[in-house]
This record gives C-alpha cells, sequence and structure tokens, in this order.
C-alpha cells in the first residue's frame, strides 16, 4: 500500500473518529441539558402545587373558623345531636333484622370491594364495621338503605315522608338544604358534624361513617 493511500485512510479514520466524539459529546449535552430543563420543570411543579395546596389549606381554614363561629351551626350541632339521640326511641325495629340487613349492604356494597392487601390490613367480621349504636344503626338504615339514591349520590335525599314522624328527619329537611349548597359551593368532599360524645350526628353523604362514633367504632 503506498504512503499516500495510507494517508488517505488516516485521515478518513480521523475524520470519523472526531464526528463520532462530536456526537457522543452533542448526544451527552443534550442529555444534560433535557436532564437539567426536566429538573427545573419538576421543581417549579412541586413548587407549583405546593404554593396551590397551601392557598387552599389556608382558605379552608378560614372558612372553618367562620363556619364554626355561625349560629346556624350551633343550633345545627344541637338539634342534630338532640334528634339523633331520640332515634330508637321513635322508630321501633327488629334489632337482630337490622343488623343482618345493615351486614348484608355492608358485604355488597363496600366490604366486599376493599383490597385488603394494600396496607396489610385484615378484615374483621362485618358486625365490627357497624355503628355501635343503635341509633346509629337505625339512622344508616333510613339515610343510606332505605335512601332511593344511588352511591356518592345519598345527599340528594334531603327530606322523606315516610318517616315525617321522626325528630332527625324534621331537623335533617331544616338543614341538610344548606349545608349541600355549600359543599357544593366551595367544593368540599364532604361536611361533618360531630357531638361532644364522638358521635357524627350528621354528614352530607351519608357515607358508611355516617351515624358511627369517632371513639368506639
Amino acid at each position: 500500500m503506498s504512503v499516500k493511500m495510507k494517508i488517505m485512510i488516516a485521515a478518513v479514520f480521523s475524520i470519523m473518529f472526531s464526528v463520532v466524539l462530536i456526537t457522543i459529546v452533542a448526544i451527552n449535552s443534550f442529555d444534560q441539558a433535557i436532564s437539567t430543563t426536566t429538573e427545573r420543570e419538576l421543581k417549579n411543579t412541586i413548587k407549583d402545587r405546593a404554593t396551590v395546596t397551601q392557598t387552599l389549606l389556608n382558605s379552608y381554614g378560614t372558612l372553618l373558623k367562620a363556619i364554626s363561629t355561625s349560629l346556624e351551626l350551633k343550633n345545627a350541632l344541637v338539634d342534630f345531636t338532640s334528634a339523633f339521640e331520640k332515634m330508637s326511641k321513635e322508630v321501633k325495629l327488629d334489632k337482630e333484622k337490622l343488623e343482618d340487613e345493615l351486614i348484608h349492604d355492608y358485604d355488597i356494597h363496600y366490604l366486599n370491594k376493599v383490597n385488603y392487601d394494600v396496607g396489610n390490613n385484615q378484615r374483621r367480621l362485618t358486625a365490627q364495621y357497624l355503628p355501635s349504636s343503635l341509633n346509629g344503626k337505625i339512622a344508616q338504615k333510613i339515610f343510606i338503605l332505605n335512601n332511593p339514591a344511588k352511591l356518592g349520590e345519598k345527599n340528594k335525599l334531603t327530606f322523606d315522608p315516610k318517616y315525617e314522624f321522626i325528630s332527625y328527619m324534621k331537623v335533617h329537611g331544616k338543614y341538610h338544604e344548606t349545608f349541600d349548597q355549600f359543599l357544593e359551593k366551595f367544593g368540599l368532599y364532604d361536611i361533618f358534624i360531630v357531638n361532644i360524645k364522638g358521635d357524627i350526628v350528621y354528614t352530607t353523604y351519608k357515607e358508611k361513617d355516617f351515624a358511627t362514633n369517632l371513639r368506639r367504632d
């Protein structure tokens, strides 16, 4: 092979090496630029979401302070508590049949849909999830089981004429629409009214925590 040919081959390899080197450098620079941009955008996103979350928390805090001092809420707490405690005296139901109906409803609409593998939770006997008080069981029977609205829409029931004779239904008819509108206006998850004994005497959506007790259940 002539010297000229060797020089040409060496030049070609040199150019190829330079091109590959430049390409690698360019790719690395591009990856670094993307990584830096992505990291910056991620930090900005986290910062923005944290700001939004803090703003929401501050707004809800102000809202809760305003609500907690309102006369209407204080009256509602007194009225719902009084009516809740009269439930078992005003509504006479077979206790065993009532519990069987609640257990059946819990199994179908709630417990059988829970993934107990998450968090190592073990399923207890269904009866252990029910409200501990008879008042609570009756309240769930009326406002959840006998409520014609589907799950997630139980707030649609304001007053049921079939139970117009019980104090709780009258109180519910008096306050529920106001709380329901308030919830929708401010985009709240739910509204809970809890008395000093720990009884959840009112919720807007009537989920399974309604009429339970925070201390016992």
